[in-house]
């Protein structure tokens, strides 16, 4: 049996248990317990469920079991299996389901392979086809029921379950596992960030025991993205695409309710920075990650995503629906979901209500404009790579002091030239200065969330208010 001619295309071993117990239920109905494994023997099956194969259908190795199937390399244990072994059909009813028609439709195709795909096939007629018939008459009505639920996933497939009770997008990474109390077992995974790309992070998904004898689908906690309304689908590629395009560092709108329901946002600002997040949160679970070095043969999805490639349609499917944000009002970071995101909208009109001295509004506009005008410019280097000060390495940050009364439109100035430069306001007081230790430490603690992009920092100490642009890493979590 160890040799690889094409005289024999399967081979199939049943082992039935002999022991007093199984004799007793024997007598009882008449039939002793068995198992079988079904086994590739020749060439010619072995092309035909490589070519035909949209998923894996063999064990994976006890060693690789941890990266399976991320990873599948060939162990020395399974080379010195003997050869039949190393070819086992594993789960040989589920796969066969599945792939029925495409290796049918093969046979058909390539002459050659027709005896040896149609003698396996006819066995799992004669064995399985009550099964099978019965999984496809309920699938077709879009039901299901305990005894045919194992059929309804495979490998590979996109589910469709939740997140923080918004839908979300996940890949079936093994075959579904049925437990002895009736519950299902998913190991799915999806994209999460990782600070500056996507990488996939692993989820176990359950699906409770089914009661009713025809479940609708769509009431699993768990199913098939294929048996969700085209509506559902629409909306959660979108909402991908939107994640995808908040990836550089950024300031939005945010209407709703955070991850957690316990604060609603009306209408607050907050800025997208991954890279500062994962840097002041290295250690946190969301940052702990599964890193595939190859994926499976008939894992067809990328490893990982860098933010500078172009991510497929199903990859925008996979996307998180919440995403980490720096609240600039609370100085703190809260994780709230993706679809309540919206572009800023700015507000240049308060700058023209501010009531001040034209000679000293031209003077603050100027001075703001020609910093607006050379964003993503560092060590003190102006437009056209020329430097602005003759001194380098000093930053590039504009100082700016406000001198009144209350009521004089010092804070005004401030917010309404934000606005004018669209930029996010960060605001410092001498609470935030003497909550760590001193107020030199303050733009240390303030600027970190949009070390990536500009701010406009207003800082107030008693009656003084000082605007301008902040350099440094915030200890705020």
């Amino acid at each position: 049996m160890d040799n690889d001619k094409d005289d024999i295309a399967f081979v199939i071993i049943r082992n039935v248990e002999c022991s007093e117990a199984s004799v007793m239920m024997a007598r009882a109905n008449g039939a002793l317990r068995w198992t079988e494994a079904i086994y590739m023997k020749s060439k010619i099956s072995k092309i035909a469920f490589q070519q035909t194969a949209t998923c894996y259908f063999q064990t994976p190795p006890e060693e690789k079991k941890d990266n399976y199937p991320f990873s599948h390399p060939q162990t020395s244990s399974d080379l010195n299996k003997p050869l039949y072994e190393q070819n086992q059909l594993n789960p040989a009813d589920l796969f066969l389901f599945h792939h029925y028609r495409s290796l049918a439709a093969y046979a058909v195709q390539h002459p050659e392979s027709k005896s040896h795909v149609d003698a396996l096939l006819d066995y799992m007629r004669n064995q399985r086809s009550k099964e099978f018939t019965d999984a496809e008459n309920h699938f077709a009505r879009c039901q299901v029921t305990g005894a045919c639920i194992l059929y309804l996933i495979k490998p590979n497939d996109l589910i469709l379950s939740g997140t923080y009770g918004r839908p979300a997008a996940f890949v079936l990474q093994e075959w579904p596992k049925l437990s002895s109390d009736g519950w299902v077992t998913l190991n799915c995974w999806s994209f999460q960030t990782d600070g500056s790309g996507f990488a996939r992070k692993q989820s176990v998904l359950k699906i409770p025991p089914i009661e009713l004898a025809d479940t609708d689908i769509q009431k699993l906690v768990a199913y098939p993205l294929c048996f969700a309304s085209p509506k559902l689908r629409e909306m959660i590629g979108t909402r991908g695409e939107k994640q995808w395009k908040l990836r550089n560092a950024t300031q939005i709108t945010y209407k709703g309710w955070n991850v957690k329901r316990d604060q609603f946002f009306p209408d607050a600002r907050f800025i997208i920075d991954r890279t500062i997040y994962r840097k002041m949160h290295e250690f946190a679970q969301a940052f702990r990650f599964d890193w595939p070095t190859t994926t499976h043969p008939f894992d067809r999805m990328p490893a990982y995503l860098s933010a500078d490639q172009e991510p497929s349609e199903i990859s925008f499917l996979l996307m998180p629906p919440d995403i980490h944000r720096f609240y600039l009002d609370e100085k703190k970071w809260i994780k709230l979901f993706v679809d309540c995101v919206h572009d800023v909208s700015w507000n240049k009109k308060a700058y023209e209500r501010l009531v001040l001295p034209p000679q000293t509004k031209d003077l603050i506009r100027a001075l703001v404009t020609v910093r607006t005008s050379q964003r993503g410019v560092r060590q003190g280097l102006g437009v056209a790579g020329k430097r602005t000060d003759i001194t380098g390495g000093k930053g590039n940050g504009l100082i700016m002091l406000l001198h009144g009364g209350p009521g004089t439109g010092k804070t005004l100035t401030a917010e309404s030239i934000a606005e004018v430069a669209e930029m996010p306001l960060y605001r410092v007081t001498c609470g935030d200065g003497n909550k760590r230790r001193s107020s030199r430490e303050i733009p240390q603690y303030g600027a970190a969330p949009g070390k990536n992009m500009e701010l406009r920092a207003l800082i107030e100490r008693g009656r003084r208010l000082s605007g301008g642009s902040l350099n440094g890493r915030s200890q705020e979590e």
